[in-house]
């Protein structure tokens, strides 16, 4: 954008600095003042070597970019619904205007918890004659580039998705195709519960039908064991119970196996996020390098927060001096001693909440 530079950028703010302070729109800094509550991000207006700073407070969002992968497709229709509302409610605002909004994914924030989404709005005069139809076209576009180089390509409907975001309509028209979407797979997931119902129910009626023709031949088994017993009681007794024994042996073993996995499963989150534990050490953070497990949707996670390690089939945390913390059921743990775990306990990280399950 023309006449504005971009300073300093990281997880805390964002600045940008104008080249001539003439381009700076009062009225639209004034009007973004009362935004915040509205989808835009809280602007600061400072000066800088005689130079107006515009200052954006985004510590508390993370930018689509960096979780988009994290997404599933219908965490990512709801994010599109609300960005969507957003540029709709701008038409009733005379002062805001969309050639001003930053569109790309870098600078569209989520409040990953609500997915509610925040825009970062620069209150200048804009020479760029993008009207409201270009702008739109071109968000569109930007929409659909990340959702090709995510993970989403590989969601079910995302064709579907692309379609409409390419059909040449308008903002309104394509949020209620986005909302048909949504009511179509709420329909989809009720029919797909009865069905599921319909499919144990009869599983249930014919497991009783097994079950009381088991009980006819175990009774007919019976007799004749009974008849065996009579002439050698010792030797078939022992036969049959040792036969029982083996089976009993089989089926603690095949348990075992079920549970030599574990996975982490993310609790009061707004997406669907899971680790899983294949590895003997396993270290969770937020960095790539050092982390096996990686968790970018919270900034209060460490890069090396914990390690998960595996000891004679045995599950163990210890927390590697992380800033904010490892809590295992309530109680915050000392830093490099390992503790043990198993299903159904509950892992904080941070502020973050893990349910520990069989993988």
């Amino acid at each position: 954008m023309e006449n504005i530079t971009e300073g300093i950028k990281n997880d805390v703010n964002i600045n940008y600095i104008l080249d001539n302070n003439d381009v700076f729109f009062d009225i639209g800094y004034k009007v973004l003042k009362n935004q915040s509550s509205s989808g835009f991000i809280k602007c600061n207006k400072v000066f800088f070597n005689g130079k107006i700073k515009l200052i954006y407070d985004v510590s508390k969002y993370l930018a689509l970019s960096n979780v988009i992968n994290t997404l599933t497709i219908d965490k990512f229709i709801k994010i599109l619904i609300k960005l969507l509302n957003i540029l709709v409610a701008i038409k009733d605002n005379g002062f805001i205007e969309y050639r001003n909004i930053l569109f790309n994914t870098n600078s569209i924030y989520l409040d990953i918890n609500k997915l509610d989404v925040f825009l970062i709005y620069l209150p200048i005069k804009n020479n760029n004659m993008n009207n409201e139809n270009n702008f739109f076209f071109e968000l569109k576009k930007t929409i659909v580039e990340a959702i090709k180089n995510s993970k989403l390509i590989y969601e079910s409907n995302i064709n579907k998705l692309i379609d409409i975001l390419t059909d040449n309509i308008s903002i309104e028209a394509v949020i209620d195709e986005l909302n048909n979407m949504e009511i179509n797979k709420s329909k989809a997931q009720i029919y797909k519960k009865s069905y599921e119902e319909d499919l144990n129910q009869k599983a249930i009626e014919e497991n009783k039908v097994l079950i009381k023709d088991d009980k006819k031949k175990k009774g007919i088994l019976g007799g004749l064991f009974s008849r065996i017993k009579d002439k050698d009681n010792s030797t078939y007794n022992n036969t049959f119970h040792e036969y029982e024994d083996v089976s009993e042996e089989f089926q603690e073993t095949t348990l075992m196996e079920n549970e030599s996995l574990i996975k982490l499963v993310a609790l009061n989150a707004q997406i669907d996020f899971s680790l899983n534990v294949m590895k003997n050490e396993y270290i969770i953070g937020t960095n790539n390098g050092y982390s096996d497990g990686v968790i970018n949707f919270n900034k209060a996670i460490s890069r090396r927060h914990c390690k998960i390690s595996v000891i004679n089939n045995k599950f163990y945390i210890t927390d590697l001096d992380s800033s904010n913390g490892t809590y295992l059921n309530g109680r915050r743990l000392e830093g490099n001693k390992k503790n043990e775990i198993k299903p159904g306990d509950v892992i904080k990280l941070a502020n973050s909440e893990f349910k520990v399950v069989n993988l």
